[in-house]
């Protein structure tokens, strides 16, 4: 009904844009603020700081399915007070203890860990200036992390990965990418069959400034697997949208949302990743401009809600 309830007050707002989770019960939320990871109970509103590290700086955790104890983040050595990169990354137990899984390099997205436990996709901030390879990383339980090698994928001359996410069943990837598609250096959104070399170009655009067509761009699936949506650039230079891919077609079902504002006043400026509901029937999105969009998957017909005067992120509460 558009109804506001305060779960949290006194947040660092920059940094909680990616930075919060909700928990697969829908009972508590992780996320950042001032470094620390936190703990909201949702019920009684109650958070608490479950790191609590003045020596280091954690930031994007991600329930991990399958580990009740913990969840994965990226972890910053060093007290600087917001640090350019995410960290490394790192499982936190509920009680604050880590255990770094990937110490080698530091994350360059969100981590996204598979819905079955048993892998987590990742990027990697390159170290060597001569590595030009694509950046794209699984962490397997008790074992080392491989470099996904996307050379077997026919995807084009792929030079940088950005968001990443999982299909239900855990067997595709979903990415946003930079590189030589078709004839054109362009970002794409596509998919990968981990099994296989099989993959998936559903589209590709051009214009959009690199860092924001990839970050928190991976596609997200619905809950049966049958449908994924994402965002991308529009039909027209100066707007982006919410698009749909179901197997049989790939079509923008969002209402226009401005790429710049002074290229479209009279739309609502940009968008966030969108979150689809745990039972597939809706799709959420909020824009900078204040506003929280629902689609009804299926009819995609948009409703608007005028919220307070700035969201940062939007996802679902299972009741």
């Amino acid at each position: 009904d558009g109804g506001l309830e305060l779960l949290a007050r006194g947040l660092n707002l920059p940094e909680v844009s990616s930075d919060l989770d909700v928990s697969p019960d829908g009972s508590h939320v992780l996320y950042s603020d001032q470094g620390d990871i936190w703990l909201l109970d949702i019920a009684t509103k109650e958070a608490v700081n479950i790191t609590n590290t003045p020596d280091s700086y954690e930031r994007v955790p991600r329930w991990w399915p399958g580990h009740s104890d913990g969840f994965i983040c990226g972890v910053y050595p060093g007290s600087s007070p917001i640090p350019p990169l995410l960290g490394y990354l790192t499982f936190v137990s509920l009680d604050g203890q880590q255990d770094v899984l990937d110490g080698d390099a530091h994350l360059a997205s969100a981590p996204a860990p598979s819905p079955n436990g048993q892998t987590i996709a990742y990027t990697r901030v390159r170290t060597d200036p001569d590595d030009h390879a694509p950046n794209l990383w699984i962490y397997s339980k008790d074992q080392k992390p491989e470099r996904v090698d996307l050379s077997t994928y026919s995807l084009g001359d792929v030079q940088t990965i950005g968001d990443v996410s999982w299909s239900t069943d855990s067997s595709q990837l979903g990415i946003a990418l930079y590189g030589v598609i078709g004839s054109r250096q362009q970002m794409a959104i596509a998919t990968l069959l981990l099994d296989s070399t099989d993959s998936e170009v559903l589209l590709t655009f051009e214009g959009l400034a690199i860092e924001a067509a990839l970050e928190n761009n991976a596609p997200q699936w619905a809950p049966d697997g049958m449908w994924l949506v994402f965002l991308a650039r529009a039909e027209n230079v100066s707007e982006v949208g919410i698009w749909l891919a179901d197997g049989q077609s790939v079509q923008r079902v969002s209402p226009a949302f401005a790429e710049k504002p002074h290229q479209r006043p009279d739309l609502p400026h940009w968008v966030g990743k969108p979150a689809i509901s745990p039972d597939g029937q809706w799709v959420a999105v909020w824009t900078t401009t204040g506003d929280i969009g629902l689609l009804r998957a299926g009819e995609w017909e948009p409703l608007l809600f005028q919220t307070v005067s700035h969201v940062i992120g939007v996802d679902w509460i299972v009741e």
